[in-house]
């Protein structure tokens, strides 16, 4: 078994909380863009929080994954994973701004790519827990 520690756990928590959403379409759908429902479901809604987290929260998480190995993530598997996820909504944020709504993302032809490379880095992180 290997010995594999990260110094911010809480905070890793938070990172797989905001990537389980980014991977779930059908999740994004119910709540994201029916807030009111999702708050009657009691499903939390937030979405510019996902975006706090891995852009502002966690230094260095966003510009330089590996950097974070140790600290967030455990290993350069999840690093290179989130490398490419970042730069998939990266594209979004190019063509939309951090003020984009939830809809034009959603509405996006680049969100699946988003989506399915969430996917990889949540597998990636489930190996890993």
């Amino acid at each position: 078994m290997k010995n594999r520690k990260v110094r911010y756990v809480e905070m890793r928590k938070e990172i797989f909380n905001s990537v389980s959403e980014l991977a779930d379409l059908g999740y994004q759908k119910r709540t994201w863009l029916d807030p009111d429902g999702a708050t009657s479901r009691g499903e939390y809604f937030d979405f510019d929080q996902i975006f706090h987290i891995l852009f502002d929260d966690t230094n260095g998480l966003a510009k330089n994954p590996s950097s974070t190995v140790g600290i967030y993530l455990y290993d350069q598997i999840e690093a290179d994973a989130f490398s490419i996820l970042i730069s998939a909504i990266e594209v979004l944020l190019n063509r939309f701004g951090p003020f984009g709504t939830v809809e034009q993302f959603l509405s996006a032809p680049e969100w699946s790519s988003v989506v399915l490379n969430a996917q990889v880095v949540l597998d990636a992180m489930k190996r890993n827990n």
